[in-house]
């Protein structure tokens, strides 16, 4: 996982106007997914200072908001006891290093899976995490140049990711039904250069022992 301390020196200032309009946008994104899944608890990984979580939290009886950074948890408590809400549940873990206890019904992340430096081993973690019937959905970079984040100089993760690197990640996680799509686009500007970026929505379901039967035996019977 990236090094938190970045994440630590700028979480006062994260909340821009541009990012909680943006969180707005990717929360729309993933409510339109979750509308066709039952989903009752749900864990955001890398969730920043919740922009997303806290925005999709009211969907959900409970919700486990992750990250590595104590300053964005600090954050994500601020606005707990601001709002209130009862069923956040704020957490400081690196998943990436270190299971953690339980399963959930939905996990979703954004913008967090470009930080990992083995995504495909952290699509796999998450999709252990799911229940039966579980959705797991990621929003994140599509592939570019690099010039998302060539201003910061420690940055050492993905400069996003192709469509066919996505599906795969999720498919030999064992993860059915899966989706990718470019959902979203924009411009960033750095150092008088301004550039479009996108962003993709990916989306998988962990299959029921009962369906995945079924899938077998329709092979056998080719």
């Amino acid at each position: 996982m990236a090094d938190a301390t970045f994440f630590d020196e700028r979480a006062r200032q994260w909340d821009t106007p541009r990012r909680v309009a943006r969180a707005e946008v990717i929360a729309e994104k993933i409510t339109s997914i979750l509308c066709e899944k039952p989903c009752t608890d749900a864990l955001e990984f890398g969730c920043g200072t919740g922009l997303i979580g806290m925005l999709l939290a009211r969907r959900f009886g409970s919700v486990v908001l992750m990250d590595t950074s104590v300053r964005m948890i600090e954050e994500v408590e601020r606005k707990i006891r601001k709002v209130p809400a009862s069923n956040v549940t704020p957490v400081l873990h690196d998943l990436t290093a270190e299971d953690y206890p339980g399963s959930f019904s939905c996990i979703f992340s954004s913008m967090a899976m470009h930080h990992v430096a083995e995504p495909d081993a952290l699509v796999r973690r998450l999709g252990q995490m799911l229940r039966e019937g579980g959705l797991l959905c990621i929003v994140d970079l599509d592939e570019d140049d690099g010039f998302f984040h060539s201003a910061e100089e420690s940055f050492s993760g993905h400069h996003g990711f192709s469509h066919n690197e996505v599906f795969r990640f999720f498919a030999e996680a064992g993860l059915r039904d899966v989706t990718v799509e470019t959902f979203y686009r924009d411009e960033k500007t750095l150092g008088g250069d301004t550039k479009p970026y996108s962003l993709f929505c990916a989306s998988g379901v962990r299959p029921t022992v009962e369906s995945e039967r079924k899938l077998e035996e329709g092979k056998s019977e080719l």
